[in-house]
């Protein structure tokens, strides 16, 4: 069974990405909203060390969880009557260039941009949600109520099992990481692992009191 989790596809390229995770100072007075944008800072820094190829920020992280589940309704589709099971969603909050770091093929629409971050609520799907909630239909432009807000899909992306071989397929959501207000993050660069000093040095010069985890390799 072991030989076989090692030969399943995870639908992410994971060679030579490697990440840091970082949450608020212990007793911070700072409240998420205003450390959002400094993670965005710390990210931006890492982005623009030489030799980094990508550099991106998620809930989450390779082989965990990082993730929420949340109902999903479109319009003129009947919603679950009372008793009925009603449709979920796993939920991602992912930054721009996120999944072109993991390699993950982009299927219809597009990925995030920077501009999405401006408060423009929009979303990329994964193909089973896609093929779960609209069928044959294209999702492009269309609209889908995830918990109890409106998102536009731009994208459909394949299907990955990001939290481990051993993990089953489901649907699942990516929405803007710079639209939500995080307490932790995890950033996930591709290079050199030469260069992982420089990077939480970038993160340190952004705010030197900053907690960072030991460094993780996808591999």
């Amino acid at each position: 069974s072991f030989v076989r989790l090692l030969n399943v596809s995870q639908g992410f390229d994971s060679s030579g990405v490697m990440f840091y995770r970082i949450a608020a100072p212990r007793g911070a007075t700072t409240p998420p909203a205003g450390y959002r944008p400094q993670m965005l800072d710390m990210l931006s820094e890492i982005r623009a060390l030489p030799g980094i190829e990508a550099a991106a920020a998620e809930s989450g992280g390779p082989y965990e969880s990082g993730y929420s589940s949340s109902p999903v309704t479109i319009p003129g589709k009947s919603a679950p009557g009372p008793g009925d099971t009603p449709e979920m969603i796993r939920v991602r909050k992912v930054s721009a260039g996120f999944l072109e770091l993991l390699r993950v093929p982009l299927l219809a629409g597009r990925g995030f941009t920077y501009a999405d971050g401006n408060g423009v609520s929009v979303a990329i799907i994964n193909d089973l949600a896609a093929r779960r909630l609209w069928g044959e239909r294209s999702p492009i432009g269309l609209s889908a109520t995830i918990g109890e807000a409106s998102y536009e899909i731009v994208g459909v992306v394949g299907s990955m099992r990001y939290a481990g071989p051993a993990a089953e397929l489901a649907p699942e959501a990516f929405l803007p990481f710079e639209q939500t207000a995080r307490s932790f993050a995890t950033f996930l660069f591709r290079g050199p692992e030469t260069l992982a000093p420089a990077v939480k040095a970038a993160i340190w010069s952004v705010n030197p009191a900053q907690p960072v985890s030991e460094l993780f390799t996808a591999d």
